[in-house]
């Protein structure tokens, strides 16, 4: 075919439909139209030929847009990270000088939030790894007997049934660890009473002071982070340009997204499910662990590394992740919920997911 259409032989009608026909199957996006103009052109149908390069110039166009929204994104994020930083600067030394002439340490102590008992809390995060991996295990076993009828379905089908299982998986991947959690603290640490399930889910973050602010909170993240995760990938692009990194299995999932509701469910569960369930296992209950004993920069530093590495996209998207990963647990720190988190975190896989499909799904 890409003989007929690039080589020197002219092509019949005929051939032209035919050809036409394959370059729809290969499912090629917009670049189907590039070489279906190249194709009439060849033909010499050029009416056909116009049409095809005016979709190709339209999608090119959509895919500027986009590259451009992306660097307002950063220019934006940069901008926000100097005023951050001239502003935690001006705390710094505001409470360098008051600090001579307030001795009180009142102030100093480990907020209420962060008072669940480190080891039951890592422990908690164990559990939800273990859980996590054991889970995936038992659907593939229980699956193995209809391996040969489900050969036979569409790409379509078994997407769908695929993103329903990962939504469904959640239900036991975050209650067992956290129903773990429940009965392994048993009092409230800041009053001594009996804990509630709604008084543990508002010390691991499942409470909204002000939704507005909070929602702003992740978005406003979402701006800082961008520049840090550009920087973080063009330095790892260069320290393991050498290294083959392997390509994220959620991409292939967006790529074969080629209907409404496969690119909704595929969303849904970039966006929303595993934002909700990473960042109530990840902030809420490991990064409070850590940082209890690490402190803020060193709690998000090794969350961080965990939450890339438990990701398969070794080596080279360690650092990009890292920063993400970094950014979240300071959204976190900041609010004390986790929902501007879960807004930041959706954000960005989101924004991917979209650009994904703007580019390949046809």
């Amino acid at each position: 075919m890409w003989e007929a259409i690039y080589g020197p032989h002219p092509l019949t009608p005929a051939q032209t439909a035919q050809y036409r026909w394959m370059l729809g199957q290969l499912r090629l996006g917009w670049f189907e139209d590039v070489a279906a103009a190249q194709l009439y052109a060849r033909a010499g149908q050029w009416t056909q030929e116009r049409a095809a390069a005016e979709a190709a110039a339209r999608s090119a166009a959509t895919l500027w847009r986009l590259q451009w929204l992306n660097v307002a994104t950063v220019l934006c994020g940069i901008i926000g990270l100097f005023v951050v930083g001239l502003t935690i600067l001006g705390k710094q030394v505001q409470r360098a000088a008051m600090s001579g002439a307030n001795s009180e340490v009142g102030d100093r102590r480990e907020p209420a939030h962060f008072l669940l008992p480190y080891p039951v809390l890592l422990f908690a995060f164990i559990c939800y790894l273990v859980v996590e991996e054991s889970v995936g295990l038992v659907v593939s076993l229980a699956l193995t007997p209809f391996h040969a009828r489900l050969d036979t379905l569409s790409i379509s089908t078994l997407l769908r049934l695929t993103q329903l299982l990962q939504i469904v998986a959640y239900i036991p991947i975050l209650g067992i660890p956290l129903l773990i959690l429940h009965r392994r603290i048993r009092f409230d640490p800041s009053s001594g009473e009996p804990i509630t399930w709604r008084k543990l889910l508002a010390r691991i973050g499942f409470r909204v002071n002000n939704p507005v602010a909070d929602v702003g909170a992740g978005a406003l993240g979402y701006l800082l982070v961008t520049p840090a995760v550009l920087l973080a990938t063009l330095i790892s692009s260069w320290l393991f340009a050498r290294f083959h990194t392997p390509q994220n299995p959620a991409a292939l999932e967006m790529l074969a997204a080629q209907r409404s509701l496969d690119r909704f469910l595929v969303l849904f569960v970039a966006s929303v499910a595993a934002p909700f369930a990473e960042e109530t296992m990840f902030r809420g209950i490991l990064y409070s662990a850590l940082r209890s004993r690490l402190g803020v920069w060193g709690g998000a530093a090794v969350s961080g590394s965990i939450f890339a590495l438990v990701h398969p996209t070794l080596p080279g998207g360690f650092l990009p992740i890292l920063a993400v990963g970094m950014g979240l647990a300071f959204v976190y720190e900041w609010r004390k919920s986790l929902l501007p988190g879960m807004v930041l975190h959706g954000l960005y896989n989101g924004f991917i997911t979209l650009v994904t499909f703007a580019i390949f799904a046809k």
